[in-house]
Parts: C-alpha cells; sequence; structure tokens
C-alpha cells in the first residue's frame, strides 16, 4: 500500500499518520567569515573540503528570542517538532506504523552542543547546536516509541538552493558559482544544489521497510558530477545515556508550557462562563422591566 503524506491541520483532522515530515528550519546570519571562506581555497586538502561540505565556522549566526522566551532556532528548528510529535503521538502515530523523517545537516555538530544548554543560549553555533539536537532526539524517540509502531529517521539534503542560502547571499551569486560547485562534486558529494536532488534520501527512506533502517545513522543525498543522485551514510555518534539526557529536557519544557496554556484555557472558559452568565442575567432584568 502506498503511503499518504498529510499535511497535519489539527489533531483530529486524521486518524492516522503514515509519513511526517519535520523539515521546518531556520538559520538566521549576520556575516560571512571570509577568512574561513578563503581557507576553502588555499588550504583545500586539510579544511575546504570540510568547509563545503559542513559550512563549518562560515557563517556567524543571530539567535533572537520568540515571545515565549525560547531561542528562535531552537524553538522552530527542534522543540516545535518535538511538541508536534507528542501532540500526535498517541492519536495518529502507530496502528500499524508511522515514520518520521527528519531534516537534518551535515553541519550537526557534537562539540558545539551543550547537554546544559540546549537551547544555546551561550553559544555562537544555533544552527549546528539545533541539528545535533535533531540527530540525539532521533535516536530517543525510536528508543521509546519503536515497539508502538512509530519509526524516526533522520537525513541530510546537503546544500540545497533554498530560502536559507539566499538569505546568506543573493541568488545572482549562487548561479555564477554553479558551475565550480558542480565540478566539486568530485571532492564534496552533498553539493545537490537543486531541491530535486536534496530530496533524494527523504524519499528514499521512506520507501524502505521501517524495520531495515539503522537508527544511528543519517542517511545522505549526494550527487556525482554528473548529476546521478545516490545516497550515502554517516555514522550518528550518539549514546543512550546522551538521548535520554536531551528527551527528559525536552520533555520538561514540553509538560511545563502544556501546564501553562491548559492553566490559561481554564481561566479563559471561566471567563467566558462569566460573561454567559453575566448576559443571562441582563436579559432577565431587561425582560423584567429593570432597566
Amino acid at each position: 500500500m502506498e503511503p499518504k503524506v498529510v499535511v497535519v491541520t489539527g489533531a483530529n483532522a486524521f486518524k492516522h499518520i503514515d509519513l511526517l515530515y519535520l523539515n521546518a528550519g531556520i538559520m538566521k546570519v549576520s556575516s560571512i567569515n571570509i577568512k574561513k571562506v578563503l581557507t576553502i581555497f588555499h588550504d583545500f586538502r586539510r579544511e575546504g573540503a570540510e568547509i563545503l561540505s559542513t559550512g563549518k565556522g562560515v557563517l556567524n549566526h543571530i539567535n533572537n528570542m520568540t515571545d515565549e522566551g525560547l531561542q528562535e532556532v531552537f524553538a522552530t528548528n527542534i522543540f516545535g517538532h518535538y511538541v508536534l510529535v507528542r501532540e500526535l503521538q498517541d492519536c495518529c502515530l502507530g496502528s500499524p506504523q508511522s515514520q518520521i523523517v527528519w531534516t537534518s545537516s551535515q553541519n550537526a555538530e557534537a562539540g558545539v552542543f551543550n547537554f546544559q544548554d540546549i537551547q544555546h543560549k551561550h553559544g555562537k553555533e544555533p544552527y549546528s547546536s539545533s541539528k545535533h539536537a535533531t540527530d540525539i532526539l532521533s535516536v530517543a524517540l525510536n528508543s521509546r516509541l519503536n515497539e508502538k509502531g512509530v519509526y524516526s529517521t533522520v537525513t541530510c539534503p546537503g546544500l540545497v538552493m533554498s530560502n536559507i542560502v539566499f538569505a546568506i547571499l543573493p541568488a545572482w551569486f549562487w548561479w555564477i558559482v554553479m558551475p565550480f560547485l558542480y565540478f566539486m562534486r568530485f571532492f564534496v558529494p552533498n553539493l545537490s544544489c537543486s531541491a530535486y536532488n536534496g530530496a533524494e534520501a527523504l524519499i528514499w527512506v521512506s520507501k524502505q521497510r521501517l524495520a531495515s533502517l539503522n537508527p544511528r545513522i543519517k542517511y545522505l543525498s549526494h550527487c556525482s558530477v554528473f548529476g546521478k543522485r545516490f545516497i550515502a551514510e554517516e555514522k550518528l555518534h550518539v549514546s543512550d545515556d546522551d538521548a535520554d539526557s536531551v528527551y527528559n529536557e525536552l520533555e520538561k519544557l514540553y509538560q511545563g508550557f502544556k501546564h501553562q496554556y491548559e492553566q490559561a484555557n481554564i481561566i479563559h472558559s471561566d471567563q467566558s462562563f462569566s460573561g454567559c452568565l453575566h448576559n443571562e442575567q441582563s436579559k432577565e432584568q431587561i425582560a423584567n422591566g429593570w432597566h
């Protein structure tokens, strides 16, 4: 049976979700580290290939705060997805099977992630931190939800021409350097460039038997210099203790917000009831000629 891909508009809109793609992400940049960019050319063998592949150290990031007091990149790239999964897992996921597909990144870096600061309030690489948190959370979800028929997989589309990269440098610049990027696929095959190529891993994992996918592997969209798409793998170095730690922190935050909004709804309901009661009393007073 072919899986259905649905857009979730409410917890009661659908009874079952076969595929849940968690793709939302932001990366706000203030400036470019020109010194790192030049490293690509004068020290390609030692650092250049890695920089092209991961973007490590090239960008200076901005990390604003949301109205709820969360770091914006954390809230968008990881916590919002976690809330969605938690809200759906009892009503729409599993029974018999569901697959969660995360859009992670090879920019994910364990070295910038701090277990005491999962929102990355005090760091300078919020995007890398959030993507490493994604990898860790996927491992945690598998250990908790596989027995319920829910499987989580992380993928990386590679470098894709999207709003994120166009916000770093204008579109015309990327089209000018496109021949160079095609050539560099000899050395850096994750230069997908197009969204079609970048989607290769995300579609490929959806066509595999869920139990056959390794929960500690990130599946990568790669492309040859001649444009042939293929799948590569990257091992996730995530311990069970680390997975539990991130999951517990996210769960604590989730429960805090859930309690907060439930209390707000109770207060709103009480106010609405009082308002209705007042209106009924007013109607009665009017009917009896009290006004």
